[in-house]
């Protein structure tokens, strides 16, 4: 278990700083110019890595991680740089303290898997900390209820793949070929939506040299937490992946306020404290267990 907690806590890192990333991005890409690039380069990276590298049979044992893909990243890309494109870059990584609540309650109809009573208590944390954070955001000016709801969107799509992904998880047993088919299967859409909105002066003619880094970052935010997101799912039930999810809201907000500036009020501090409080709520709740 101590392999898919590391899994996670980098696949939460490197998605914390993703909406950061693709703040900066947007300065100089369209929405569908950013995420096709993301998703597509992600994709090369994952199959050079596991065909030509590494020698993987890549056998596709049935549709659901194409379907993933379409949901996330395809879907879920989408509406995050739609909607930092129109709010603030510490929501995009709050909103994800949303998720202890849904998937929890997914998770119990749909696999059947029990509800601990620490999951519930973290989870009230959790979205009562991405609430006061939305509310936080919309009244200093960084923060708008249509980005927001765009980000919402996404955390949907996210809640839908993640049931797909823990089947798949008990069943393949093969986090990399799982998530190179989910890779490709986005792509296709990613591709798609880039031809039907392709910027008036060309596909990334206004990209600068130095904004290398940047487009570089936003390959590896994607292919680096879905691989490991997909590795993590194989010993995690759903309820305690779904827990670290706010943990990406403390350490986007600190990437974004280096980055952006983004005013970090006592309020926003507190929102981020309950947030994590809430992640970490049913360890808590274990450790105190095991102590009496």
């Amino acid at each position: 278990m101590y392999k898919a907690t590391l899994a996670m806590c980098g696949a939460v890192l490197l998605w914390a700083s993703s909406g950061s990333a693709s703040k900066l991005a947007l300065e100089h890409l369209s929405v569908a110019e950013g995420a096709a690039f993301r998703i597509v380069g992600a994709a090369v990276v994952l199959w050079f890595i596991g065909v030509i590298v590494l020698r993987r049979n890549f056998r596709l044992n049935g549709p659901r991680p194409l379907i993933m893909g379409i949901l996330e990243p395809a879907m879920v890309t989408f509406f995050i740089m739609a909607g930092v494109a129109q709010t603030s870059a510490v929501n995009a990584a709050v909103v994800w303290g949303i998720m202890p609540v849904t998937q929890p309650l997914m998770a119990r109809i749909f696999l059947k898997e029990p509800i601990q009573t620490s999951v519930v208590f973290g989870a009230t944390l959790a979205v009562a900390g991405t609430i006061l954070l939305f509310v936080t955001k919309q009244q200093d000016g960084t923060g708008t209820l249509t980005g927001d709801l765009l980000l919402l969107c996404a955390v949907a799509s996210a809640s839908i793949n993640q049931m797909l992904a823990r089947t798949v998880a008990k069943r393949d047993q093969n986090p990399l070929v799982t998530t190179s088919y989910q890779l490709l299967a986005a792509s296709l859409v990613a591709l798609i939506f880039l031809a039907l909105n392709q910027p008036a002066g060309g596909i990334y003619t206004d990209v600068p040299t130095s904004l290398t880094p940047i487009m570089a970052l936003l390959i590896v935010t994607t292919a680096g937490p879905f691989f490991l997101y997909n590795f993590a799912m194989q010993a995690m039930p759903i309820g305690r992946v779904s827990l670290f999810a706010p943990l990406s809201g403390p350490i986007g907000a600190v990437i974004a306020t280096v980055v952006f500036s983004e005013p970090l009020h006592a309020v926003v501090i507190l929102a981020l404290a309950m947030s994590l409080s809430g992640a970490l709520a049913p360890a808590l709740a274990g450790r105190w267990r095991a102590l009496w």
